[in-house]
């Protein structure tokens, strides 16, 4: 039996490895986890303990901690002896191959998390990191199509070193809106009567999101009900956040909320009245868990192509609008076309159901599983 070991940087909560845990064939493989984290008690670590599987925290801080972990890792490698290395995510990718590949362990894999980003924002040292990181691993998993061409067309890895295997979800059926969403949705109205539409987007403040053309087509659809709200989540500090901070400005007082974080905000799909996720490019999402969370909650969603929406058949998806990228006027009218008045909770489960049917051959857990047991079981030797 394979003893697959897994290395994770910078994540203290995480569904993706929960959902991962729950569907694990421990007929098949060992798994056991490697976190590295500022603190070592976290929702992660302690979900892994409760659950059976081993795990340890390397406590990591940043730069002033990369030879530590780096020999930390490599001693706990050396430790356990793993047949699989699989590294998730900067540090845990650089060091964590690295230090596999000096202990000699068989299969060293690394998910790519992130698309083009470091080629529009770090040219030359985030660029050469991904590349020392594709060099050091004999596979590498890319998370939808768009990756695959940014690793082969862009960094030049051998497409015999990529597999695609998307990330995966348990996709049940459709949840009707519960008496907590609606609580929730009344909580970010305190002071009014909640009112229609609430309009959301789950973007941090960087110019690939596309909020150059989100912004100003919320403006139009105000035009057409005066009465719109805004919620934008994920709100933080970022090189670009000044420029559209000064944008949302320009909007009537209090039509707008930023929201840095909301531990809800998976469950809060089920009431916003319309979604709005336009990546500026078919490559800028590497995948867009959203795209996802807003098509599964069977809420209504206008859409620019990219990361996850460029491997699936919209015309079979329900309750979406697919628009060009960069198009502003193109976002409101597909709005102003979904938006017809509150949406009756059997229309938004329908919606739900076929969206559902269309993401499962692709996104289910189940199909993630099979394909990553069948890499871990092709080898090595892998050349």
């Amino acid at each position: 039996m394979k003893k697959v070991l897994y290395i994770v940087s910078g994540v203290a909560s995480s569904k993706e490895y929960e959902h991962l845990v729950a569907h694990w064939d421990r007929s098949r493989a060992t798994l056991g986890f490697l976190l590295l984290n500022p603190q070592v008690d976290t929702p992660l670590a302690r979900h892994l303990l409760a659950a059976g599987i081993p795990c340890r925290t390397i406590v990591h801080r940043g730069r002033k901690d990369l030879f530590r972990t780096f020999l930390e890792i490599l001693r706990e490698i050396g430790r356990q002896r793993p047949d699989v290395v699989h590294a998730n995510l900067l540090e845990a990718s650089f060091l964590g191959t690295l230090a596999a590949r000096i202990r000699r362990v068989p299969a060293v894999i690394h998910t790519r998390h992130h698309s083009t980003h470091n080629f529009k924002y770090h040219p030359f040292r985030g660029v050469l990191y991904d590349k020392i990181i594709d060099r050091l691993s004999h596979r590498i998993i890319a998370i939808s199509s768009g990756v695959v061409r940014v690793l082969v067309d862009m960094e030049h890895v051998p497409a015999r070193k990529v597999v695609l295997i998307h990330h995966g979800f348990p996709l049940d059926g459709p949840r009707q809106v519960s008496a907590a969403a609606e609580k929730a949705r009344a909580g970010y109205f305190p002071s009014e009567p909640v009112p229609y539409p609430i309009i959301a987007m789950v973007a941090r403040p960087f110019a690939w999101k596309g909020l150059d053309h989100a912004i100003p087509a919320f403006g139009s659809i105000r035009e057409r009900w005066p009465d719109a709200r805004l919620l934008l989540f994920n709100w933080t500090s970022t090189p670009h956040s000044a420029r559209y901070e000064r944008m949302l400005s320009e909007l009537p007082e209090g039509v707008h909320r930023t929201v840095a974080f909301d531990a809800d905000l998976a469950d809060h799909f089920q009431w916003f009245d319309l979604f709005i996720h336009v990546p500026e490019d078919d490559l800028a999402e590497a995948f867009g868990l959203v795209y996802a969370e807003g098509m599964i909650a069977g809420t209504p969603c206008v859409f620019t192509r990219s990361g996850l929406i460029n491997d699936l058949n919209m015309d079979r998806s329900a309750g979406t609008r697919i628009v060009p990228h960069k198009n502003a006027r193109a976002i409101a009218d597909a709005a102003l076309e979904l938006l017809q008045g509150p949406l009756a909770p059997s229309m938004r489960a329908g919606n739900a159901r076929r969206n559902i049917d269309l993401l499962r051959p692709v996104i289910g857990m189940e199909e993630k599983m099979r394909r990553l047991f069948r890499l871990y079981e092709s080898g090595p030797p892998w050349t």
